[in-house]
């Protein structure tokens, strides 16, 4: 698949999962399965100070309005998992391995390495890249957008830090 087209992909993914594009609109040419409208949840230990230090992370939550043209009854997912890295309220790596359960009980298991967060306004604009490593879609490119909404970076400067934090995402497999 070339780099234009996994571009194109990933800015109308990220799109859907701001709400800005349905997720039907990304043609089965160009992407395997596309879900929006989810919702996900992470837990951060110890929680997101000013200092950049180890984090374990955990993720959970799901995905629905998922369109994958060879599969019309894959309607949803849940997924959960988690990671490490070093990270801060400003900037971090926390690279997850994520299983995803899909509608008709099989899994995909993803690991997201590369990202970008933008915090723009007290909220946290999140752009993942991955790989699926095993189950359905394997050895296809992952692209996951996270809007956090309930980031209250007041407590960025309190020793305990910011441990949960949530809001929409969505997920495409390319």
């Amino acid at each position: 698949m070339n780099r234009r087209l996994v571009s194109a992909a990933a800015v109308l993914s990220l799109g859907a999962g701001l709400g800005l594009v349905a997720p039907g609109s990304v043609s089965a040419q160009e992407a395997l399965v596309v879900c929006g409208s989810g919702n996900q949840t992470q837990r951060y230990s110890p929680g997101l100070t000013y200092t950049t230090r180890d984090i374990a992370i955990h993720v959970s939550g799901s995905v629905g309005n998922c369109a994958d043209p060879g599969r019309p009854s894959r309607s949803y997912a849940t997924f959960e998992g988690s990671g490490q890295g070093k990270a801060n309220c400003l900037l971090g790596a926390l690279p997850t391995t994520v299983t995803y359960k899909w509608s008709d009980g099989k899994t995909s298991k993803i690991y997201f390495q590369a990202g970008v967060d933008a915090k723009p306004a007290g909220q946290s604009v999140v752009v993942v890249n991955g790989v699926v490593t095993a189950g359905e879609y394997e050895g296809h490119q992952a692209v996951k957008h996270i809007l956090l909404t309930n980031v209250d970076v007041t407590k960025c400067a309190t020793p305990d830090g910011i441990d949960e934090t949530g809001g929409s995402t969505d997920l495409i497999i390319l």
